[in-house]
């Protein structure tokens, strides 16, 4: 399977904020819903044609394939390797520190969130669930 950068792109911001993307096996099209084991899923925001793409997805599962978010644990690597490549030994410490404490993800966010690194941040991880998602598509062929 081969997909444009573009599309890799799409696919990985739509899975960050909570969609769902499937590939149909049978012709390759990028299929993306909204999550419908959301608690707050409103089927009635939704036009026809929607929900019928969303219920031939759910009674037909093996004809797709699904493109899952990175898990936490990976995410976790991706910071662990983000504060690595810091060149600011205060802010790297600063970051080590954030992602040995309590709910890491919240104090990791909130250290890079005020610092010169914010930008740089965005493209470490951004780049990395684009590989994730490269990964994932990459599986499906073999």
């Amino acid at each position: 399977m081969i997909f444009s950068e573009e599309q890799i792109k799409d696919i990985t911001e739509d899975i960050h904020i909570g969609m769902k993307c499937f590939i149909r096996k049978s012709d390759q099209k990028i299929i993306k819903t909204t999550d419908w084991d959301d608690p707050y899923f409103d089927q009635s925001a939704w036009e026809k044609e929607d929900i019928q793409q969303m219920e031939d997805i759910q009674n037909n599962l093996l004809a797709y394939h699904e493109i899952l978010k990175m898990p936490s644990h990976e995410a976790f690597e991706v910071m662990e390797n983000f504060a690595d490549a810091v060149e600011d030994h205060r802010l790297k410490n600063s970051l080590m520190a954030a992602l040995n404490k309590r709910k890491p993800f919240a104090h990791f966010k909130n250290v890079v969130d005020y610092s010169d690194y914010r930008s740089a941040w965005f493209e470490f991880r951004d780049q990395a669930q684009r590989d994730w998602v490269r990964k994932q598509i990459r599986g499906f062929s073999e």
